[in-house]
């Protein structure tokens, strides 16, 4: 009776040590469960997170690609607006180009006083083309005359200092201007136009070096004429 008892209680025993394990191992299952569903879980919110990220991205790029349209047509604008007012006509005041402007009067001033008078005669009517109502322009219609005189080309000087006499009175070549259209006058045997330019000359300017000499010139064609 007592060893029947005894086998009972050890079967028991081993039940309740069976139970105990499966209990544990169920323990562990839902624990693997409850792991495996927080990572599926995670798995979907990182899914859901890149599905957002990816309508983000596309709403961005759909934004920027109409963004830059607008850009180029403002841009496209712009620059015809810029075009038209590049193409309006030069004003009739003077401008005042700067370094440009400067630049090229010095170059072709040079070539004049190297003796490379072609060269000069191209630069300087370069310039005038270039800057029509510039800073130098009456500078500019002097030094041509004289690259034109310097190639006995009287016709071509003759018609640069007369822009000087007629359109720049004012001009600190004035003076010089109408001496060197006298003389160009002379040379082409337009003698009257060449007293009448010297006398114009001692008249507007008497104290200057140039009448001085127009004087002198106006003696040696009374002498010549005698």
């Amino acid at each position: 009776m007592i060893a029947s008892m005894q086998k009972l209680q050890g079967e028991q025993q081993s039940m309740k040590d069976e139970i105990g394990n499966l209990q544990r191992r169920i323990v562990e299952i839902e624990r693997e469960q409850a792991t495996q569903s927080s990572m599926v879980n995670a798995q979907h919110a990182s899914i859901r997170q890149l599905q957002t990220s990816t309508a983000h991205l596309k709403a961005v790029a759909a934004k920027s690609k109409k963004s830059s349209r607008i850009t180029k047509r403002k841009l496209v604008r712009k620059l015809d607006k810029i075009a038209k007012s590049i193409s309006k006509p030069v004003a009739a005041s003077p401008v005042h180009h700067g370094e440009e402007e400067k630049n090229h009067y010095t170059a072709a001033y040079l070539a004049l006083k190297s003796g490379r008078y072609k060269e000069a005669t191209q630069s300087f009517r370069k310039l005038l083309k270039m800057f029509p109502k510039g800073e130098y322009v009456d500078q500019a219609w002097y030094w041509l005359g004289e690259s034109y005189y310097a190639q006995h080309s009287l016709k071509h000087a003759i018609h640069a200092f007369e822009m000087i006499a007629k359109h720049y009175p004012k001009s600190a070549k004035h003076a010089a201007a109408l001496l060197k259209l006298g003389l160009a006058y002379q040379d082409a045997s337009r003698m009257r136009d060449a007293r009448v330019t010297l006398q114009r000359l001692i008249q507007k300017h008497s104290d200057s070096a140039a009448a001085e000499q127009a004087r002198s010139q106006l003696k040696l064609m009374q002498k010549k004429k005698r």
